[in-house]
């Protein structure tokens, strides 16, 4: 009886479990706080450090999952979480971002209930291999979640508008992404080329290869022009005057705005959901290069806790190996 009043005191070690709730609350309202200014700015230094304390968040998950016992106290850390991130939102509250944390916490206390199933029916403790097993459902509720702020931030209500500089910037790099299509029209394209600029090579390009001879300099010149005439007034319906001298960038943004505003209602309520589904795929496809860092900080903070004290291990029922707070 001793024993098991012993055991349940290094479960029940209220203050070390407070420790880690604060240090976990704390890596989240710093992250997602720091997001939010990543969001308004796109400052990548604000971006590193946000992804930093979000390695730090998914790694306190996973050191609260090892530690504490009782899934009622994983529970509320993961409601606090999930409660304070999407709090920290409320200038773009909407039912759809209300959804969004409601699926974060769902899946990230699935997660660590998971974790903490797994561990409780290991004989010994093998961190990695836990950890490995519930670490990409966490990253994955807390992917759609960052999706859905996403949304709501640049689509949502009061939405935040980008800065022109910016929001160049962006589609410039998508532009880059995609040089080697534009280059099949476009032999010299660069997303630092004016509209005139691109207009006139990409009419030139198209004269050029629909005709079997070469035509006089003066002739080719004249004949380019006057496509290209018709060619931005044709798109000057959709996007309103531009001017040959405006960046390719800001014609672009204006073209794809002017797309998505007059999209019949039965396909803008389909736009959302797109959204959201391709930052996710997007993000989903770089979170793989995080995980042995996340892990391996997680161990690191494990064996220090285990060295200093901070907690126990030790073998119950003479066969299963148990971590305990002291």
């Amino acid at each position: 009886m001793a024993d098991s009043k012993n055991v349940l005191s290094k479960e029940e070690n209220i203050i070390k479990i407070l420790i880690l709730a604060i240090l976990s609350i704390g890596f989240s309202a710093l992250a997602f706080y720091l997001l939010s200014q990543y969001l308004l700015n796109l400052e990548s230094n604000i971006l590193i450090k946000s992804l930093i304390f979000f390695a730090g968040l998914l790694a306190m998950l996973i050191l609260d999952t090892f530690f504490i016992k009782s899934l009622r106290k994983l529970g509320l850390i993961v409601l606090f979480i999930a409660v304070l991130a999407t709090a920290l939102f409320y200038q773009h509250f909407s039912n759809i971002l209300l959804i969004g944390g409601i699926i974060f916490f769902v899946l990230t206390f699935w997660a660590v209930k998971e974790g903490a199933d797994n561990l409780n029916n290991s004989l010994e403790i093998r961190f990695f291999k836990v950890a490995a097993t519930f670490l990409p459902k966490l990253v994955t509720g807390l992917l759609i979640f960052l999706s859905i702020i996403f949304y709501v931030v640049y689509f949502g209500p009061n939405p935040v508008e980008i800065k022109a500089e910016k929001r160049n910037q962006l589609i410039g790099k998508a532009l880059d992404f995609s040089q080697p299509i534009f280059k099949k029209w476009v032999p010299t394209f660069s997303s630092s080329m004016t509209f005139g600029d691109f207009l006139k090579t990409l009419t030139e390009q198209k004269i050029k290869a629909s005709i079997s001879e070469p035509l006089p300099a003066k002739v080719l010149k004249s004949a380019t022009e006057k496509v290209s005439q018709e060619l931005k007034l044709s798109l000057e319906k959709t996007t309103g005057p531009v001017s040959d001298s405006q960046p390719l960038t800001e014609v672009v943004y204006l073209a794809a705005r002017h797309y998505l505003n007059n999209l019949p209602p039965s396909l803008q309520m389909f736009i959302g959901p797109v959204i959201i589904f391709f930052v996710f795929l997007f993000l989903k496809g770089l979170a793989f290069l995080f995980y042995w860092p996340i892990e391996f900080f997680a161990f690191l903070v494990f064996k220090l806790a285990t060295v200093s004290g901070f907690a126990t291990s030790t073998v119950e029922s003479k066969s299963q190996e148990v971590i305990f707070l002291n």
